[in-house]
C-alpha cells in the first residue's frame, strides 16, 4: 500500500473507476471518488465533504485496504484501452463496439443488426448470403473478445458432419484397399516360400 497521498493517487490513475463496494458507506465512498477521480486536492475534498484533511486521509487509506488488492486490479490495468472497450461490452453495446472489419459489420447491418446482443442471436449455423464463412469466423472472434460466446460455436452445422461422415467413409474404403492388398502381398509372399522350401 502507498504510504503517501501522492502515491495512492498514482495507484487509481491509469485505472478504470470502480463501483463502490456494499461494505463501503456512500458518504466515504463520496471522499474516494473525489479525490481519486475527480482529481481534487485533499482540502476541497475536506471542504466538500465536511471533514477534517485528517478524517479524508484516514478514510483514503482505509478504503485503499477494503479494495482488491493491487495485483487484481493490475490485471485491468494492463489491459489496453481497446481491450477495456471490448470486456466493457453489454448485449446493447451497438456493433460498431466489435472488433469487426468494415465488410463483416456492413453484412451484419444488411442483416438487420444493430446490437451485439442482435450479432449474438444471429443465426449462423445457416448458409447467409451477406456473409461468408469467413466473415463468420471473424464475429465469432469478436464476440469472444468481448466476452460473448455464439452459440453457432457449439453446433455443428449439418452440412459439416455430412462432409466428415462422407471422408470419413472415403478414408475407411481406402484402408480396406490396403489391407486386402497387403493380404494378397502376404499370400504371394507366403506361396514363394513354400516352393522355395519344397525345392531344398
Amino acid at each position: 500500500m502507498p504510504d503517501n497521498l501522492k502515491g495512492l493517487r498514482q495507484k487509481y490513475a491509469m485505472r478504470p473507476a470502480l463501483d463502490r463496494p456494499a461494505s463501503i458507506d456512500e458518504p466515504s465512498w463520496a471522499v474516494f471518488t473525489e479525490y481519486m477521480y475527480r482529481k481534487r486536492s485533499l482540502s476541497v475534498v475536506a471542504k466538500l465533504t465536511k471533514r477534517t484533511p485528517a478524517q479524508v486521509r484516514r478514510t483514503l487509506f482505509a478504503i485503499d485496504a477494503e479494495l482488491p488488492s493491487s495485483s487484481a486490479l493490475d490485471s485491468t490495468a494492463a489491459l489496453s484501452p481497446r481491450e477495456l472497450e471490448l470486456a466493457a461490452l453489454t448485449k446493447d453495446s451497438p456493433i460498431e463496439a466489435l472488433d469487426l472489419s468494415v465488410r463483416s459489420r456492413n453484412a451484419l447491418h444488411r442483416l438487420g443488426c444493430k446490437t451485439v446482443g442482435e450479432v449474438n442471436a444471429l443465426d449462423l449455423t445457416q448458409s447467409l448470403r451477406q456473409i461468408g464463412s469467413k466473415g463468420k469466423l471473424e464475429v465469432f472472434a469478436a464476440l469472444e473478445r468481448g466476452g460473448f460466446r455464439h452459440p453457432a460455436m457449439d453446433a455443428t452445422p449439418s452440412a459439416e458432419v455430412s462432409r466428415l461422415t462422407h471422408s470419413l467413409e472415403r478414408l475407411k474404403l481406402r484402408i480396406q484397399k490396403t489391407l486386402e492388398s497387403v493380404a494378397r502381398e502376404i499370400s504371394a509372399l507366403q506361396e514363394r516360400l513354400a516352393k522355395v522350401s519344397e525345392l531344398q
